[in-house]
């Protein structure tokens, strides 16, 4: 079996496995950032195509929408997609993702391939990579992560072209993809350490005109996004990412017991596989022999320098990563298969026909045990929102007039309620609504209408002195019109 035939096989089944799911609404694990980064794309679509004000629904923040966190490169891509169309069908957005991870396959295939000089190799763990079951269930929705993803692997393939024949070409290349990774998810500079110790190489080997190159296009490649992050951090909350597991209240027990965790759990079953992970030991085992008693190559300095920072990248968000965020572990997935590559090139040493049987059985494992562990992730038990919101979603969407602003309880997400009634407004959380604030929403907000999942809430003879009818009341949640005030 050729590369070229495992990598087609691996895109078509990846495809086939997926495809009730690319016209399926979102739903799932982490629907709270799937929501916000859909309303990045529909607002980029129907409001402003302004890149430097992605928006989401919620107006609490003085009437104003706008939320700046990652640069919204795919969100805005997307977003002049649905322009172009006219249409804003969950297709698109899960047709363009997948898309994109077709490019970021072709990229890790390029990368494996010359790094290990083998199109076979490059081909086999590229495939692979397609079903990592961490990537093969975010592949398709939308997170920023993903593109960031495909970024690094372009900008891993140029890199280590550059290496091994230094031209402006792959140094320019190279220093383009990695601040768009950066850009699209700040995590991502991680594989700015592998640049890092390759340069210190460089000083060790005196190749000075080198030296002075990487470190002009690689500090310009960091200017847009030092620019956006310094204006976007100003609203972040300095308790969250930023302070990492210095503003956490967690003894070594907790750290050791998540860290346990990690590696019985989703450093077997769900970043690499079960029947990946042995390939991953193979070639650890193979790299630190090939690796002892030699001089340390300009290939081992980016790996290494990769390797380090995403050690201190992991230690400093555990509290964030916790046994939940699970797609912050995305980063470590191109060092992952690059080690795997070094097991499945082994493959080339055997005869045609039992490399063609190794190589099906491994693909179609990974594909198999992929699909029957996340395609259940897809589901709305494991959405962990309120169940009557997504199962009569068009019902309660219906009862309100579109493009009007309404108040939304509860939603601590401040973005899934919303999304399923296609409307922007006020979002609150855990019960809490003063009276005053919904008077202030009306009269200068232009607030007509309530969703409510709250007998607290809406029940609340303060809150009654608002209301001017029950429109509709599906489940647990209830829709009201509010009275006008002057």
């Amino acid at each position: 079996m050729g590369y070229r035939v495992i990598l087609i096989i691996a895109v078509l089944l990846s495809a086939m496995l997926r495809w009730r799911i690319y016209t399926t609404d979102l739903i799932g694990i982490h629907l709270w950032r799937q929501t916000q980064t859909q309303w990045n794309i529909k607002n980029f679509a129907d409001y402003s195509l302004n890149i430097l004000y992605p928006r989401t629904a919620a107006l609490n923040e003085d009437f104003d929408n706008v939320v700046l966190l990652e640069f919204p490169i795919m969100q805005w891509l997307i977003g002049v997609l649905y322009r172009v169309t006219g249409t804003e069908a969950i297709f698109l957005t899960r047709f363009s993702l997948f898309a994109i991870s077709i490019v970021t396959t072709i990229g890790m295939y390029r990368w494996l391939s010359h790094w290990y000089r083998s199109q076979y190799t490059g081909a086999l763990t590229a495939s692979l990579f397609l079903f990592s079951p961490l990537y093969y269930y975010y592949a398709i929705n939308p997170l920023p992560d993903v593109f960031a993803l495909c970024m690094v692997a372009w900008f891993c393939y140029h890199f280590s072209q550059y290496m091994e024949r230094p031209t402006y070409r792959s140094l320019i290349l190279s220093a383009s993809f990695i601040s768009l990774a950066i850009l699209s998810k700040l995590p991502f500079i991680v594989f700015g350490g592998g640049v890092a110790t390759y340069a210190m190489y460089l000083i060790i080997e005196r190749s000075w005109g080198q030296i002075r190159d990487v470190v002009i296009a690689f500090s310009l490649s960091l200017i847009a996004p030092m620019m956006w992050y310094l204006r976007a951090s100003r609203s972040w909350d300095r308790e969250g990412p930023i302070a990492g597991i210095f503003a956490a209240d967690m003894s070594l027990m907790d750290i050791w017991q998540l860290i346990s965790c990690h590696l019985t759990h989703w450093w077997i079953q769900l970043i690499v596989g079960i029947p990946t992970f042995l390939l991953l030991m193979i070639g650890g085992v193979l790299i630190i022999r090939d690796q002892r008693g030699k001089r340390l190559s300009y290939r081992a300095a980016f790996v290494l320098g990769s390797a380090l920072f995403l050690l201190i990248y992991y230690i400093y968000e555990l509290n964030i990563i916790a046994k939940v965020h699970d797609y912050y572990m995305l980063p470590f997935l191109p060092l992952l298969f690059l080690i795997i590559g070094q097991a499945t090139q082994i493959l080339q040493r055997w005869s045609t026909a039992a490399r063609t049987i190794l190589a099906t059985v491994l693909l179609f494992a990974a594909a198999g045990y992929s699909y029957h562990t996340m395609q259940p992730r897809w589901s709305l038990e494991m959405s962990y929102f309120n169940e009557d919101v997504i199962q009569y979603k068009e019902e309660l969407k219906a009862a309100v007039p579109a493009n009007s602003p309404s108040i939304f309880i509860n939603d601590g997400s401040a973005c899934i309620f919303s999304y399923y009634m296609d409307q922007w407004g006020y979002m609150f959380a855990e019960d809490h609504l003063p009276a005053g604030w919904i008077a202030h929403m009306i009269t200068k907000g232009g607030v007509q209408y309530m969703y409510s999942d709250s007998r607290i809430v809406d029940q609340n003879p303060e809150t009654q002195q608002f209301i001017d009818s029950l429109l509709l009341q599906k489940g647990d949640v209830h829709v009201y019109k509010l009275k006008p005030l002057d």
